[in-house]
């Protein structure tokens, strides 16, 4: 019992000399923080690249690309067709979705992250295998001009991707103080 005393001083004493190591103490402000807001809407699809809805063509392994989810965009309809809609407003800050792989042609992963981050994403928001058609709910900051970034890690490889929004975030009133 003696050992676990000693850990949790341990971790209490490094972190207040981290806290004051680092340019001496910090004043926290009593300031109210806006909060987010969810904000539910009825499962619309905003991307399926078999049929051309906000993007077309397959994913080549390798490659990155953008799609705009605010304001206007086409969306599937049922039936097969397309038509304009808002359905995550411009100045939303986060969306949550599902995110499908359809007929990867190879083993990999899909990344989803905002439309404006650099380099070569190293985690998955989906983990695809050849042949089998997954899914996985996701939930994606937006960059400032409403984009999601999709990656496909798999060299060589290629895959359809659906994403269907279910919901967004915006920022909300204040907390009160």
């Amino acid at each position: 019992m003696v050992g676990l005393w000693r850990s949790r001083w341990a971790a209490v004493g490094a972190a207040v000399a981290v806290t004051v190591g680092a340019g001496g103490l910090v004043s926290v402000s009593a300031e109210p923080v806006a909060q987010s807001v969810f904000v539910g809407v009825e499962p619309t699809r905003v991307l399926d690249t078999r049929v051309g809805v906000g993007l077309s063509g397959v994913f080549q392994g390798g490659s990155s690309r953008t799609l705009t989810v605010t304001g206007p965009v086409s969306v599937a309809v049922d039936g097969g067709g397309v038509r304009t809609d808002t359905v995550v407003p411009v100045g939303a800050t986060a969306i949550v979705a599902n995110l499908t792989a359809v007929d990867p042609t190879g083993r990999g992963f899909v990344s989803i992250r905002p439309g404006d981050a650099g380099g070569v994403p190293s985690t998955s928001s989906l983990n695809v295998t050849a042949g089998l058609t997954v899914a996985n709910s996701v939930t994606v900051q937006l960059d400032d001009r409403g984009r999601v970034g999709l990656f496909f890690n798999r060299a060589g490889a290629t895959t359809h991707l659906l994403l269907d929004v279910v919901g967004y975030y915006v920022e909300g009133a204040a907390m009160p103080g």
